[in-house]
């Protein structure tokens, strides 16, 4: 996805600054790195359970003379207590690293993405090899899986 920064966010009523990161995002999973700390988050396995977000989490060390795993472990994205606890745990293995904002960026971002879903596709102008074998000239390829869709009382019945 590229750099990004994120506003300032709110500690204490004051704004704090989050550090600028970048995100790659393939399907589900999404990947942190902030440079300037040597630290990277990755979420993915992520599902939704009673309006609450879950994923797994792993945190690596980008520097050279540490040692890169940090820290994995199943958790609940959406809990404050949760992104607290853990980083206070981060912050005992990797000093000097802004944990709380870290967390709640890749967290609160992650879920924002998450739940907006990939973008669509158009498929508009896809051309169907010319040997392509046809079930429906045209709008049914042979062997392939299609989805019809539309409206009820739209004739959608009459392909069974």
């Amino acid at each position: 996805m590229g750099v990004a920064a994120e506003p300032a966010t709110q500690n204490n009523g004051r704004p704090v600054k989050v550090p600028s990161f970048t995100l790659e995002r393939n399907g589900d999973e999404f990947a942190y790195v902030w440079q300037q700390h040597g630290v990277a988050i990755g979420i993915d396995q992520l599902h939704e359970s009673h309006h609450e977000l879950y994923g797994e989490i792993m945190v690596r060390s980008l520097l050279p003379d540490a040692p890169p795993h940090v820290h994995w472990g199943h958790t609940n994205l959406s809990s404050v207590r949760t992104r607290s606890t853990l980083a206070k745990e981060l912050s005992q293995r990797v000093r000097d690293v802004p944990w709380a904002s870290l967390l709640e960026t890749a967290c609160t971002k992650t879920a924002i993405e998450y739940r907006r879903g990939e973008p669509t596709v158009d498929l508009s102008g896809f051309e169907w090899p010319v040997d392509a074998p046809m079930l429906v000239e045209h709008f049914l390829p042979e062997g392939e899986v299609t989805l019809i869709f539309g409206r009820v009382g739209s004739a959608r019945a009459c392909w069974r």
